[in-house]
C-alpha cells in the first residue's frame, strides 16, 4: 500500500524548502556585499558601503574607517564618511 501525502503537507514542505533556500541565498549575497568594499568597481564599493551602513557594528565601523582611508574617489570617500558617522552614532 502506498501512502499519499496531504496537500497541506506538500505545501508546508515546499514553503520550508523555499524559506531555507532563500535564507541561504540572502546570506551569501550579504557576504559578497561586505567583501566588495575594496572591489575595483565603484558600484560594488557603493553597495558595500550601503550594506555596512545598514548594519551598525564595531566591525562595520572598523571596515568603514579602513575604507575611508583607502578610497581615492572623492564622492565615494564622502559617502563612506557619512556611513561611518551614521554607524558610530548608532553604536553610541
Amino acid at each position: 500500500m502506498s501512502r499519499q501525502s496531504s496537500p497541506l503537507t506538500v505545501f508546508s514542505t515546499g514553503i520550508a524548502i523555499g524559506l531555507v533556500t532563500g535564507l541561504a541565498a540572502w546570506g551569501a549575497q550579504l557576504s559578497r556585499s561586505r567583501q566588495a568594499l575594496f572591489h575595483p568597481r565603484p558600484t560594488r564599493r557603493m553597495a558595500a558601503i550601503s550594506y555596512l551602513r545598514a548594519r551598525p557594528s564595531v566591525d562595520s565601523a572598523r571596515s568603514l574607517r579602513e575604507y575611508v582611508a583607502w578610497e581615492t574617489h572623492p564622492m565615494l570617500r564622502k559617502r563612506g564618511e557619512r556611513a561611518l558617522r551614521r554607524v558610530e552614532r548608532a553604536l553610541s
